[in-house]
């Protein structure tokens, strides 16, 4: 645990090094220096306070306070909740928390950028089979993944074939549904699949990634009391990657 806080210390000082420079492109003292951190959150509140975007890198648990504005207000309000975003750390941050607690609360953060993350739930076998998603059919294998579970949600990212043209590529849709077949007690398996629309015009292939959310909220009464779930994601019964979950990770901040 100790080596991953110290990982996150390296990355408070080290992400975004360019704001280490002012304006003309002076080294500022060390001590001057904003502290940066980029992680992917889930946004709870509403904009009638401070919101709060609770980190996922964990062992450590960041918990980083916004003040509201109009902007953010409008993108929660339009489902948005899943994020990649940065953050400026008031020079008050102290640094040397992050060695003494596992939750550290980090008030009047500055958000500098914010890139929302498409959220989907995770289906069921039956509602795979009502979408079509379940057969070989209409669906495609990912070429790679890297996925993260924690607080609620797994973070995924693919590397998907898009068909494309001269300046355009068609879109896919990425799913996730429950292989009831491999599932045990204290297993979770799932299958990642997805879809590409085929149009005229569009007929060459190129490999691009992109990221996606997927809720645990569904598997929560399943799973979510155990201290601990192996989960494993196939795609078309191939093994892709596993993650080892705590129960409490099936509920997230915003449950």
């Amino acid at each position: 645990m100790l080596d991953m806080k110290n990982t996150i210390i390296s990355l408070l000082l080290l992400l975004l090094a360019v704001s280490s420079c002012n304006s003309n492109d002076e080294p500022l003292p060390s001590g001057d220096m904003p502290l940066k951190y980029v992680d992917y959150c889930t946004i709870e509140g509403d904009g009638k306070s401070d919101f709060v975007f609770h980190g996922d890198d964990s062992p450590l648990y960041l918990k980083l306070t916004v003040a509201p504005s109009s902007s953010l207000s409008t993108l929660v309000e339009s489902g948005v909740r899943r994020v990649q975003a940065a953050f400026e750390l008031p020079k008050s941050f102290d640094t040397s928390l992050i060695n003494q607690v596992d939750t550290v609360v980090v008030k009047n953060s500055v958000l500098l950028q914010l890139v929302p993350v498409e959220t989907h739930d995770i289906l069921s076998a039956m509602e795979a089979d009502v979408a079509g998603v379940s057969s070989t059919d209409n669906t495609h294998i990912p070429s790679a993944i890297d996925a993260k579970g924690c607080r609620g949600f797994i973070t995924l990212k693919g590397v998907y074939g898009y068909m494309v043209n001269s300046s355009d590529k068609t879109p896919v849709k990425v799913y996730m549904y429950v292989d009831e077949s491999r599932c045990k007690s204290d297993v979770l398996a799932l299958q990642l699949v997805y879809t590409r629309e085929d149009i005229d015009g569009y007929d060459l292939l190129r490999y691009d990634a992109r990221t996606d959310c997927f809720a645990l909220k569904s598997l929560k009464s399943r799973y979510g009391s155990l201290s601990s779930v192996k989960v494993e994601i196939r795609s078309r019964g191939n093994l892709m990657t596993t993650l080892n979950l705590l129960g409490s990770d099936f509920t997230s901040p915003i449950d």
